[in-house]
């Protein structure tokens, strides 16, 4: 089980997600981050058992976002998946 630092270890939280085992936790560091529309994610779908969190406990510092002039989707299909203290703006989110 490793801890992957978001920006500093990896540029972005997909790049973290790509990277990412079962077991793993991202911690993303306060700051304003957009989804990739050609996403790395298995068919478009969060398929791994790991946590994905904002780093400072405080889900107004870490915002990730759809870029501007479209919106995305998240879905969700693994067991033992958490996304704590994030704010998700211009998504749609599903599990």
């Amino acid at each position: 089980m490793a801890i992957l630092e978001v920006p500093s270890a990896f540029a972005t939280p997909d790049l973290a997600y790509a990277a990412a085992v079962n077991g793993d936790t991202i911690n993303i560091a306060a700051g304003s981050y957009t989804l990739a529309l050609a996403s790395t994610l298995a068919g478009g779908q969060y398929t791994k058992e790991v946590v994905i969190q904002g780093a400072t406990g405080n889900p107004a510092d870490v915002t990730i976002s759809a870029p501007a002039d479209s919106s995305a989707w998240i879905l969700i299909n693994a067991n033992n998946f958490e996304l704590r203290n994030i704010t998700f703006d211009n998504t749609i989110s599903t599990s």
